[in-house]
């Protein structure tokens, strides 16, 4: 399973479909950099929003509190961060106003030499933007 073209992945630390742990459904993905000190790994999505829309997903991280983070930004704003390791995924949602915008999920590792905690990643699932839903990973254009 490859991840849809729509979504632009680190090149140095690809995300990948996974079927280890997911919220719903068969599959989710996951950031690729765990394991790699001072590293990020960025998942992005150019969308075209016609009218005002909601974004809305699924994400939890499994990493060393306090030091590496799954994070969200909108137009590069940072949305949410979180750390540590938790078995449960949460809901985010975020609105979106017409026009173009930038959506990246990021996984970031500090410098520090301590050894990965838990799956050393962050995971992201059914994403959905206004009612489309882009859970499934197959061709996407977003019309609000």
């Amino acid at each position: 399973i490859k991840l849809d073209p729509a979504f632009t992945n680190s090149t140095t630390y690809p995300w990948t479909v996974t079927t280890n742990d997911k919220h719903s459904g068969a599959y989710s993905v996951k950031s690729g950099n765990g394991g790699t000190n001072s590293s990020t790994s960025d998942l992005t999505l150019i969308v075209n929003i016609t009218n005002e829309a909601t974004v809305s997903f699924w994400s939890k991280v499994s990493s060393e509190a306090n030091y590496d983070y799954g994070r969200f930004l909108i137009d590069n704003v940072q949305k949410f961060q979180v750390s540590g390791t938790t078995n449960n995924w949460t809901q985010y949602s975020y609105d979106l106003t017409s026009g173009t915008h930038t959506l990246i999920w990021r996984f970031y590792k500090d410098g520090s030499d301590y050894s990965a905690v838990g799956d050393d990643c962050f995971y992201v699932d059914d994403i959905v933007i206004g009612s489309d839903s882009v859970s499934s990973w197959t061709t996407y254009t977003a019309t609000g």
